[in-house]
């Protein structure tokens, strides 16, 4: 278990990567139906400057919110979704984010990572090896164990806790 990290830059930078989906679905079943960007940008920035990338599909009620997203500064990566044979829709994206996040984090001493889902727990690995301080938010109801396990301490934000100051009916995610 990982429980140091790198303090030495005085300009601390921080990477956010955000499974829009994943957090749309921990948001809906904490009972909120947006967010508040803007809040959601001041949180991050909490960490030192920083630069998000946000991953979600691009189904036809998403694209005013990535409006929003692109005009705060956000890197929006939003495919059209395929469809299934059973006819259900669906966008991969774990790949994507993890492809980028690695790309990326060599410029960054910060990765905040917004997700719950599992399949990120080698993400968050391979960054802690690469001496980057890896903080975690995500759904505690949702949440796999396996992303947290290589957090140092303190590195692990509830998403009720970010959503009680962020959340917002206004705009949904």
């Amino acid at each position: 278990m990982r429980t140091t990290y790198r303090t030495t830059s005085s300009d601390l930078s921080t990477l956010c990567v955000v499974d829009g989906s994943n957090l749309r679905f921990a948001m809906r079943d904490a009972g909120y139906k947006g967010i508040d960007i803007d809040a959601f940008m001041s949180f991050v920035d909490g960490w030192g400057p920083s630069k998000t990338f946000w991953f979600q599909g691009a189904y036809p009620q998403t694209e005013p919110f990535f409006n929003v997203l692109r005009s705060r500064g956000v890197v929006v990566h939003a495919p059209a979704p395929k469809c299934l044979p059973n006819g259900q829709l669906k966008c991969d994206l774990d790949s994507a984010l993890t492809v980028v996040a690695m790309r990326e984090a060599p410029s960054y001493d910060t990765v905040v990572l917004v997700t719950g889902d599992g399949d990120m727990a080698y993400l968050v690995e391979e960054l802690a090896r690469q001496d980057k301080r890896v903080v975690i938010v995500g759904y505690e109801p949702m949440m796999d164990p396996a992303l947290v396990q290589w957090c140092g301490p303190g590195d692990f934000v509830n998403l009720e806790s970010l959503l009680a100051s962020c959340g917002n009916p206004a705009v949904a995610a």
